[in-house]
C-alpha cells in the first residue's frame, strides 16, 4: 500500500499585549480539519497565586491548558510546543525527508509572530522583496507574508517550515468584519472593548472572560480561512458553470457561423477566464460583453439584426440566475481578493 502524503499542519496564533510586553499567546493547531489541540502561553512575569488559581479553575471547565512561560526575545514560545504536538500527536505529519509543511495562520499584528518565535531569533529574515529561491524570508506589505525554517536538533529529528499566512491581507479592516463577511461568528471579540488601553487589567480581574476572548480569536482564524476557501471554491464552480453555458449557448445558436463562433470563443469566453482578477465587476462586465458582442455582430455582419436579437436575449436570460447567485455570494462574503 502506498505511504499516505503527510497533510499540512495549520497553526492559529493570537497575542494579548501592553505596552511593556507580552501577556498572553494562544495557539490552535489542526490538522486534516481536526483540532489537535489548544492552549494558553501566559508570561510567567504575570504570574500570581489569584491568577494561577483561575487559570486551572478555567483549565477544568473548559479543557484548555494554561501554561505559564517565559517570553524574551531570544525565546521561542511556540516552537517546542509544536514540536512536541507533533512527536506525541501526529507524528504522521512528518514526511519522508523528516520535514513538517505548517501553516501559521495569524491576523494584522507582527507581535503575533514576534512573540511567537523570539524577536531576535527572526530579526534577520525581514527583507524588503522576495528573495529568490527557497530562502527563508518574512516580507510585510499589505499583509505579512513569508517561509521561517526551523532545523533539526538534539531535541527534534524533523525539520518544520513555517508559512507565514496573514489574514489581514484579505481584508485590511477589522478582524470580526471579516469573519461576518464569510459567516463566521464571533460572539466573544466585544466582550473587552472598553479595556483595549489596558488588556492586563482584565486578564487579572475577569480572567475566565480574558482566557475565553484571548483563545477565540486564535481558534477562530482556522474557521475564516475554511469559509473563504469553501466561497472561492464556489464561485470558481459557478464562474466554470456561467463559461460552459455562455460558450454552448453561442456555439449552438450559431453552430455554422464559424467566424462569429471564433469571435465569441476570443472575446467572450477569454474575459470569463480572467474575470476572477475583477470579480467584483462580474455582472456589469458579462451584460456589457455581451452588449458588445451583439452590437459588433451587428455591425460587422451581414446577417438581419432581428435573427441576433433573440439569441443574444436567450443567453442574457439564461446567465441571469447565475449571475444572480454569484451576486449574493459576493455580497455575503464581501470579497477582497489577496
Amino acid at each position: 500500500m502506498d505511504k499516505v502524503k503527510p497533510s499540512t499542519v495549520s497553526i492559529c496564533v493570537d497575542t494579548e499585549f501592553c505596552n511593556d510586553g507580552p501577556l498572553t499567546l494562544q495557539v490552535a493547531v489542526f490538522y486534516k480539519d481536526d483540532l489537535i489541540d489548544k492552549r494558553i502561553f501566559v508570561n510567567k512575569m504575570e504570574k500570581t497565586p489569584l491568577l494561577e488559581e483561575q487559570s486551572l479553575l478555567f483549565e477544568k471547565i473548559y479543557s484548555i491548558p494554561v501554561d505559564f512561560i517565559e517570553f524574551g526575545d531570544e525565546t521561542t514560545v511556540l516552537h517546542p510546543y509544536v514540536t512536541s504536538l507533533i512527536q506525541n500527536r501526529i507524528p504522521e505529519a512528518i514526511n519522508d525527508k523528516k520535514i513538517v509543511k505548517a501553516f501559521l495562520y495569524f491576523y494584522y499584528s507582527p507581535k503575533d509572530i514576534e512573540y511567537a518565535f523570539g524577536f531576535n531569533n527572526i530579526k534577520d529574515f525581514f527583507c524588503k522583496y522576495k528573495p529568490k529561491g527557497r530562502s527563508p524570508y518574512i516580507l510585510q506589505r499589505r499583509a505579512m507574508t513569508g517561509r521561517y525554517p526551523i532545523k533539526k536538533n538534539s531535541e527534534c529529528d524533523f525539520k518544520i517550515n513555517y508559512y507565514l499566512k496573514d489574514l489581514y491581507g484579505w481584508s485590511q479592516g477589522k478582524l470580526d468584519k471579516l469573519a461576518t463577511s464569510v459567516n463566521v461568528n464571533m460572539d466573544s471579540k466585544t466582550l473587552l472593548d472598553d479595556y483595549k488601553a489596558d488588556m492586563r487589567n482584565p486578564l487579572h480581574s475577569m480572567t475566565e472572560i480574558f482566557f475565553k476572548y484571548a483563545i477565540d480569536d486564535a481558534e477562530v482564524l482556522y474557521k475564516i480561512v475554511k469559509n473563504k476557501i469553501y466561497l472561492f471554491d464556489r464561485i470558481k464552480e459557478l464562474l466554470d458553470e456561467l463559461r460552459d453555458l455562455i460558450t454552448t449557448k453561442f456555439h449552438t445558436t450559431f453552430e455554422k457561423l464559424d467566424n462569429i463562433s471564433k469571435y465569441l470563443e476570443d472575446t467572450v469566453v477569454f474575459k470569463i477566464d480572467n474575470i476572477i482578477s475583477d470579480i467584483s465587476g462580474l455582472k456589469d462586465h458579462i451584460d456589457q460583453k455581451l452588449d458588445t458582442t451583439k452590437n459588433d455582430i451587428i455591425r460587422n455582419s451581414n446577417f438581419n439584426k432581428d435573427e441576433l436579437l433573440v439569441p443574444i436575449a436567450s443567453i442574457q436570460a439564461d446567465t441571469a440566475s447565475l449571475l444572480v447567485e454569484v451576486t449574493y455570494i459576493l455580497r455575503l462574503a464581501l470579497l477582497n481578493l489577496p
